[in-house]
């Protein structure tokens, strides 16, 4: 019942953000309100007793810190976008820039496939490191990167990211995710 409510507010907010109130709108409202309800379930976790069902071992987190982890989240990726892209400026301007390639390997237990996704992801658009593979029996990420001479605070810049998407999909982290900080 709580879904259908949800539905029918966005499709009204749908068509209070347009401005038109006619059936084409809100039958338009009614599809994006369900497509954001089910994607904020995937992303969010459903309600708590399905997310007690499938895995009785992994404490939930209530929506307050789902949401603060989501805003730090934002806020160290978007602080870490601006150094990379600085030092990437840097060193395209230098003559003879001083970058060391390397691939090294980042243990990232309990994420989760979407959480692996979007970790991944992160690491990929942040200048100067790549995800080239994921190892699932393992739970590890491969990444390359140009600047391998401060490898160490790379992992513990990645999994604080790491840890801060477990809770923002609604877990506490892994005790061997705790621990790698």
């Amino acid at each position: 019942m709580k879904r259908v409510l949800g539905v029918l507010f966005l499709a009204g907010l749908w068509m209070l953000l347009f401005g038109k109130f006619d059936i084409l709108t809100f039958g338009v409202g009614l599809i994006v309100g369900t497509g954001a309800t089910a994607f904020s379930r995937s992303v969010f976790g459903g309600d708590q007793n399905e997310l007690n069902a499938q895995d009785h071992s992994k404490a939930s987190v209530g929506i307050v810190p789902r949401v603060a982890s989501l805003f730090r989240l934002v806020w160290d990726y978007t602080y870490e976008m601006i150094v990379c892209n600085l030092i990437m400026a840097r060193d395209v301007l230098r003559p003879a820039p001083k970058l060391t390639p390397a691939i090294f390997a980042l243990e990232v237990p309990g994420l989760g496939p979407a959480g692996t996704t979007l970790l991944a992801n992160l690491i990929t658009l942040t200048p100067g490191s790549l995800v080239i593979d994921f190892d699932p029996d393992h739970e590890t990420l491969y990444i390359h990167t140009i600047y391998a001479e401060n490898v160490d605070t790379m992992k513990r810049d990645y999994r604080r990211f790491a840890r801060q998407v477990v809770r923002m999909m609604g877990r506490e982290p892994s005790q061997a995710l705790r621990e790698a900080a």
